[in-house]
């Protein structure tokens, strides 16, 4: 009898170390996705910024800036999908872009996303130096003028 219960207990150790090494692996897949998220969130903060510049330029010498304007609106839709957003539009024809929780995203500058990683394994989404990891919602735009 002893043997038995001897190699059950083997087998339930080995099934929780089983599941241990999947949580270990799922955890490690869900961090891989914020950091390329992050990854891509930081490459449309960049267009905005850059597209903003050339808008701006352009606004202040009397040329047409739809074509570009148009590739705005495409980049904040593309941010968009990734968290909840507000824009508000500059007299030069700029486009300031902020976090639902009302952290600035772009304005004279991109504001990049980081990530950190706690003790536990924990990953956080930081921007100007605010965790908005638990901020973050579903993507949908939301301009304000």
């Amino acid at each position: 009898m002893p043997i038995r219960r001897l190699g059950a207990l083997e087998d339930l150790i080995g099934q929780i170390n089983d599941l241990a090494e999947s949580l270990e692996d799922q955890i490690s897949q869900a961090n891989d996705e914020i950091s390329s998220g992050v990854d891509s969130v930081n490459e449309i903060l960049e267009t905005i910024d850059s597209l903003n510049e050339r808008i701006s330029s352009l606004s202040n010498s009397g040329q047409s800036t739809a074509d570009l304007e148009d590739e705005l609106n495409s980049a904040l839709v593309d941010l968009s999908e990734y968290m909840e957003i507000t824009t508000f539009k500059n007299s030069d024809g700029s486009t300031k872009v902020y976090s639902a929780s009302g952290q600035v995203l772009v304005d004279s500058e991109a504001h990049l996303l980081s990530t950190e990683t706690a003790a536990d394994g924990t990953v956080s989404i930081i921007v100007n130096g605010s965790d908005i990891t638990n901020k973050l919602h579903d993507g949908d735009t939301r301009s304000a003028g």
